[in-house]
């Protein structure tokens, strides 16, 4: 949408609103003087009716309908009630407890339908009314929807010869009678106000037309032009500065952002240059450390003895963590997970420095505690950045059942033998930090079925939007929810479980887990 259209449908709209309040406001203003006028209005007309009774004793007088002085209270009720244009106009006696009421005269009603003197009305006698009735106030206002219409009512006082209150007297104006002429007044009112707003809207349509939109046009051509000149080689002109307002000031800026545009623009070309070199070596590493990594999928299926799955998620585009497995001999397999400190290329460089030596030792068949003393000689002495490496390594005889076992400083793992617990072993210090480190292996036996769950501590670490880590607890309880299926299963569920806890946070560490279970 032009900018041209953009501001007229927002005048629009702005003007429209204002019309609509300025309404709404006469409105309520209107209608707060209508209701006004028609409370003094339907007070005058009670009084005029209670002043009929001022001499009578209301009770006597309803207890005899057809004497002569009743009709002749009764004539003048009525002539008030048509010449004031009222709807009815009532007397009546309340109970004391305001459930009942002893009618005493009434007009605009029909003999057939109408109240009869001396009736008792079981009804709930109006609050206003009974009030008035009591001497709490001298008359009472309501506006009601009943039985008798929508009405707006007004009641005051029935005082006898001794100047006490003996009855309340009501007057009932129909409310559409008041509402029409209400709104007659109402629909000329919005009329001239939405006229105002019309002529507004067409003079600010002329004036922003006029004063800003064919200004922006001009420039807008201008930098259309020089855009094209940009694509065909050509060299910027400046523009002309015609104004000292705000359009001015943007032209103005216009040609110190074209002469500083070439200078920006081979900048950028630059860098772009350099970060594509970036990211293809990114590329490369991370095609590297997949090739290092072996397949997550259970390599060894046409072995009944055990089954393996694995699986690493990288925090960047290159990650710290890694796993491996394989086989020493024909009975012996060999499982290893490690985390490196930091993230990016250098981690990972590091990361597949470490797996190689641990490879390389375990397969001269050393035991688990050997395995890590030896790599962490060789990682300290060529280790100028000083990063290190956490690991567990352990190695299955898969023909007995037994499980050697050791830690540099890794989680333990979970073992499910019933259920997953954690293993308790002794822990070494990560790899990389101190040379002449010693190692403790440990030693437990697996029975069929039992399975080893291997991770790095990105999972127990994950964070949602709220800093929240998903722990041991929730990964304990993931693990036993779904200890009965298959390695590639459960670790599918745990990342699920672990994904759906982050949320839309970001992933802070490379998460990798791996699952063996002995057959």
């Amino acid at each position: 949408m032009k900018l041209y259209k953009k501001l007229t449908v927002i005048f629009a709209v702005c003007i429209l609103s204002f019309g609509i309040l300025a309404c709404a406001a006469g409105f309520k203003a209107n209608y707060r003087r209508e209701q006004e006028r028609n409370q003094a209005y339907l007070l005058r007309c009670a009084h005029l009716a209670a002043k009929i009774f001022r001499q009578s004793d209301v009770a006597e007088l309803a207890s005899d309908g057809d004497s002569i002085y009743y009709q002749d209270c009764k004539r003048e009720m009525d002539q008030i009630q048509k010449e004031m244009g009222l709807k009815y106009v009532y007397t009546y006696v309340p109970s004391e407890d305001g459930r009942s009421l002893t009618v005493a005269m009434i007009s605009g009603m029909t003999e057939d339908t109408g109240w009869k003197p001396g009736q008792i009305v079981e009804e709930e006698v109006p609050s206003e009314a009974l009030h008035v009735y009591e001497g709490r106030e001298e008359s009472g206002f309501r506006i009601v929807r009943n039985q008798y219409g929508y009405v707006a009512t007004a009641y005051c006082p029935v005082y006898g010869p001794d100047g006490r209150i003996q009855a309340v007297t009501g007057a009932d104006l129909e409310r559409l009678e008041v509402v029409s002429a209400y709104f007659r007044e109402v629909r000329w009112v919005s009329a001239w106000i939405l006229a105002g707003c019309g002529v507004l809207f067409f003079l600010l349509r002329y004036l922003s037309r006029r004063c800003v939109i064919r200004p922006v046009v001009e420039l807008s051509e201008h930098m259309g032009h020089f855009v094209r000149d940009r694509e065909e080689g050509r060299e910027f002109a400046r523009l002309a500065v015609k104004s000292r307002d705000e359009i001015g000031q943007m032209t103005e800026t216009f040609n110190q952002m074209a002469e500083e545009l070439a200078y920006y623009i081979k900048q950028t070309a630059d860098m772009a240059a350099a970060a594509e070199r970036k990211r293809a070596e990114m590329e490369a590493a991370k095609r590297i450390q997949e090739a290092s990594l072996p397949d997550g999928d259970d390599p060894y299926k046409d072995d009944p003895r055990f089954s393996l799955y694995a699986g690493m998620k990288a925090a960047r585009q290159v990650g710290g963590d890694f796993y491996d497995h394989f086989k020493i001999s024909d009975d012996r397999l060999a499982t290893v997970i490690g985390d490196v400190s930091g993230k990016g290329i250098t981690a990972a460089l590091f990361m597949m420095r470490a797996m190689t030596l641990i490879r390389e030792r375990t397969l001269e068949g050393s035991a688990p505690s050997r395995i890590l003393e030896q790599a962490n000689q060789e990682l300290c002495v060529r280790n100028p950045s000083g990063m290190f490496v956490t690991v567990f390594i352990g190695i299955l005889n898969l023909n007995t059942g037994r499980y050697s076992f050791a830690s540099a400083g890794h989680n333990p793992p979970y073992l499910c033998r019933g259920n997953f617990e954690a293993i308790r072993l002794e822990s070494g210090v990560p790899l990389g930090l101190f040379e002449d480190e010693e190692y403790v292996s440990a030693d437990l036996e697996l029975n069929s079925g039992d399975s080893l769950f291997l991770y790095t501590d990105g999972i127990t670490e994950a964070m949602n939007r709220g800093k929240e880590l998903w722990g041991e607890v929730r990964l304990k309880e993931t693990l036993n929810l779904h200890q009965d299926k298959t390695c590639a299963e459960l670790l599918h569920m745990i990342d699920h479980a672990v994904a759906e806890f982050a949320g839309d946070a970001e992933q802070a560490d490379d998460i990798t887990m791996l699952c063996l279970k002995y057959n």
